[in-house]
């Protein structure tokens, strides 16, 4: 076989800077097409997007020559630079580091229902109580720093052919990568507005 066959889902979550309720209705639907445009411009698809005023949830699937890292690098910069330049009156910025979680073809509805509910789900949880939760159910380990905005969180080791691998994955604020699979809470249907985001 002379060619490469991928499909690498990925349910990525990042905050404003500071959580600051930075992401207000005046821009979030621009800025969430926006974030679309430049999961495409890197070869890549976004299959949905949404958020709250302080962070945002994506489902994509990138390219196998593409990292998490060199794609959150991308998309972040450009997206609060585009947000400045489009909006000067507006300061905006994204918090450093974020969260990342292999998705299988299988559970992609549930965690676009997921996404496509966060406005409801955040009217009882906050952003940290969802993003410590994540943390918990795929066995990271963290320390919450004194601020309250900084965790560092790493995996226990991942065995391979008889060695074990650790994968730190964390150092100052959201900056999780590495996720073993992930099955999000069992849920019915989804929402097909998240995919008129991502054309």
């Amino acid at each position: 076989m002379s060619r490469t066959f991928t499909n690498l889902l990925t349910h990525l979550i990042f905050g404003t800077k500071d959580r600051e309720a930075l992401i207000v209705p005046e821009i979030k639907s621009e800025l969430f097409a926006y974030l679309g445009g430049l999961t495409r411009e890197l070869k890549g698809k976004a299959y949905g997007i949404n958020g709250t005023a302080d962070h945002v949830h994506l489902l994509i699937s990138l390219p196998p020559v593409v990292s998490i890292s060199e794609a959150l690098r991308f998309i972040k910069s450009n997206s609060s630079g585009w947000v400045r330049d489009k909006w000067p009156r507006r300061s905006f910025a994204w918090q450093l580091g974020y969260g990342a979680f292999s998705v299988s073809k299988s559970n992609a509805p549930e965690v676009l229902m997921y996404i496509g509910n966060q406005e409801e789900h955040h009217r009882k949880r906050t952003f940290k109580d969802e993003f410590v939760d994540l943390l918990r159910k795929h066995e990271i380990e963290y320390d919450e720093r004194i601020s309250g905005n900084s965790y560092v969180a790493r995996k226990r080791g991942l065995g391979f052919g008889g060695f074990t691998l650790p994968t730190a994955c964390a150092v100052g604020y959201w900056y999780i990568v590495g996720f073993p699979d992930w099955s999000p809470p069992s849920r019915s249907g989804y929402c097909p507005a998240l995919l008129a985001l991502c054309p």
